[in-house]
């Protein structure tokens, strides 16, 4: 009976030995949060123990990218998430791109506006030039260094510009860089036309360059 005993009370201590648990699995992200400006990129350095394959995916490639090395790239202004995940664990990591550039105002009246709309969002800006001809108007307000102007046709806005001159604002590539981390670029025609787009396909935005130096930039509404 004792040796019956002691077989029973040895046992457990055979099985313990026999079926050690292999360590958990730890997935590190160095880059806990990130933000970037539009064409930078910063690498996660994310590293697990055990071995296994690392996968990243955005949420929303137009803000920001992520290849199979961890490196995210920052495109449009804007919030996402990077997901981080391995065969057992999963992180989020939280992504920022933020302005670089702050060349115009973003306070305009969107398409479909009334004048008094415009006229309280530009409210004590100076007012250059307000025409009206039957059912249309258009009106242009003087900043620092560029002028924004609206068309509304009964009452409502159909278009917006930024107007202004590479000698107001000293080169065109802070005025492309303004537009390309805000506007999905969609052509370029010759070396002073630049064409984007916004994020939901809604409008087109057309950058000329004159060979004066005056510089123009339409927002119109796509029609369907």
């Amino acid at each position: 009976m004792k040796k019956l005993l002691l077989i029973l009370c040895v046992l457990p201590l055979f099985w313990a030995c026999g079926n050690d648990d292999e360590p958990a699995n730890v997935l590190t992200v160095e880059k806990d949060k990130i933000t970037l400006f539009h064409d930078e990129v910063i690498n996660l350095k994310a590293k697990n123990t055990n071995g296994s394959p690392i996968n990243y995916k955005s949420e929303d490639e137009l803000t920001a990218t992520v290849d199979d090395k961890g490196n995210v790239k920052g495109w449009l202004i804007g919030k996402t998430n990077i997901i981080v995940e391995d065969n057992s664990q999963k992180k989020i990591i939280p992504v920022i791109v933020k302005p670089q550039y702050t060349t115009f105002t973003e306070e305009i009246a969107p398409f479909g506006s009334s004048i008094e709309t415009v006229m309280n969002i530009h409210k004590g800006i100076k007012v250059v030039s307000d025409k009206e001809n039957n059912n249309e108007r258009t009106i242009l307000f003087r900043y620092d260094n560029y002028g924004v102007g609206y068309k509304l046709v009964n009452n409502k806005v159909t278009f917006m510009t930024y107007v202004t001159s590479i000698s107001q604002i000293g080169n065109t590539s802070e005025i492309i860089g303004f537009l390309a981390e805000r506007y999905i670029p969609v052509k370029q025609e010759g070396g002073n036309k630049y064409f984007f787009t916004t994020k939901d396909k809604k409008t087109i935005i057309l950058m000329g360059v004159e060979y004066d130096g005056g510089i123009s930039i339409l927002f119109s509404p796509i029609e369907k």
